[in-house]
């Protein structure tokens, strides 16, 4: 009897375990809710996205071309005639006599400036610029500036980042330069918003096309086992009816479902040796380790304080930014450490073009702003062109022309560059 009652509670303590064991991996599985979507199997694993590749992510965000005689201002964006066409004049320049400034001398004459994202290392920014090359010396640059004395001659170079500055001799003929800056600035005028936030707006409007637009299907759960080094250690919390979290006690994920966002957070202390990510071509590396991000996909915005450095990226259609909330990228490194990321939960797909519209030009933007903000100077505002999502239902989205408002870095309104309706903000119709 003794013998039979042992047994019992052997085989009754085995019961036990077993059914612990299961209700443990359905708990943070997921599965406890009959969430299977969110639920981990074997397999589910994410592979290394191809991009966002080094050539196009990095690419020049924008020339901004200036005469001074009339004062003239024009902005040519990537894809566009003019774009590659002042590419061109990067890539074949000859830079002689490369040596740093203690400050930035005053371009009153012509100039001609390329912007990108970022600060780049001149071993990458080469990459736009060959004639860097050979010359092996350190340094970065965000901005490179071909500009005349007010004499018209000769042309020469400045390379900047923040306070950083290089200036450079080049084999560009000013003749055909401040030709084809003249007539390339007479051709498609824009004006300077808020010259100190760098907004522009075509003065007589910009002709833009729109486009329908997919996401790709969401590989939510592969997505946010790469962020861990052991997903099987995973807890899941529902925090409310559209946020869901993952933890393995040291990080975190949430999946802001209203929003179709991820955001990862690693809140450790930085350590004190430096990260594995030393510089933004790493940047991309990361990025494509944890989903990748669309083929047309640019960082077009950085940061810098102490050890913090900050990169924002956007899809790009028509050499304009994807500006809503929702197709925003960013990521934070602290000491080259990455400790928040926060991206789409899926990618876009080949936007599909369905007509041509033509936006407001500056005059009637300023009435628009005025009516909103009676009491605020508008030059204070910052005002960027780009595409809006509009109609987004069912996996399907129109991309439609906007003006992105915002002043401070608080984002005021999204307004419909054609019509001029507040499609996000007070007022929003």
């Amino acid at each position: 009897m003794l013998v039979t009652g042992s047994r019992l509670k052997t085989a009754l303590l085995a019961v036990l375990v077993a059914l612990s064991m299961v209700l443990s991996y359905l708990l943070w599985s997921g599965r406890w809710q009959q969430t299977s979507e969110v639920a981990y199997s074997e397999g589910d694993t994410l592979t290394n996205a191809d991009d966002p590749r080094l050539e196009t992510a990095l690419s020049p965000v924008r020339w901004v071309l200036m005469t001074p005689k009339p004062e003239r201002v024009s902005v040519f964006v990537p894809g566009s005639a003019a774009y590659t066409h002042w590419q061109q004049l990067l890539r074949s320049v000859r830079v002689e006599n490369l040596h740093p400034l203690s400050a930035a001398p005053q371009t009153s004459g012509l100039a001609a400036r390329v912007e990108f994202g970022t600060a780049l290392p001149f071993r990458i920014l080469s990459h736009w610029m060959p004639g860097l090359s050979s010359l092996g010396m350190l340094g970065a640059a965000q901005t490179v500036t071909f500009y005349t004395p007010p004499s018209g001659k000769p042309v020469r170079l400045l390379l900047a980042s923040g306070s950083s500055v290089y200036g450079a001799d080049t084999d560009v003929d000013p003749a055909a330069f401040q030709k084809d800056l003249e007539a390339a600035v007479a051709g498609d005028e824009w004006v300077v918003w808020n010259d100190a936030a760098g907004s522009y707006v075509p003065r007589a409007g910009e002709h833009m096309r729109t486009f329908s637009v997919r996401w790709q299907p969401a590989q939510t759960i592969p997505l946010v086992h790469s962020f861990f080094v052991n997903p099987m250690a995973l807890t899941r919390i529902d925090e409310d009816r559209h946020t869901v979290l993952w933890t393995d006690g040291s990080r975190v994920v949430w999946w802001d479902q209203g929003n179709n966002t991820l955001s990862y957070t690693d809140p450790n202390s930085p350590p004190q040796a430096d990260g594995d990510i030393q510089d933004v071509s790493m940047v991309l590396q990361y990025v494509r380790g944890h989903g990748g991000a669309e083929p047309f996909c640019m960082i077009d915005g950085s940061d810098t304080a102490g050890e913090t450095d900050v990169y924002q990226m956007h899809p790009y259609v028509d050499g304009f930014p994807v500006l809503t909330d929702r197709e925003a990228s960013e990521l934070e490194l602290q000491g080259g450490r990455v400790v928040s990321y926060r991206r789409p939960l899926a990618n876009l797909d080949t936007p599909k073009p369905e007509g041509t519209v033509t936006t407001m030009g500056a005059d009637r933007l300023e009435k628009v702003l005025r009516n909103l903000m009676p009491t605020t100077p508008v030059d204070t505002l910052e005002v960027r062109l780009g595409y809006a999502l509009s109609s987004a239902t069912g996996g399907e989205a129109r991309l439609v022309p906007a003006f992105f408002v915002t002043q401070s870095g608080l984002s005021l309104w999204v307004i419909d560059a054609v019509n001029g309706r507040v499609l996000q903000g007070m007022g929003a119709q």
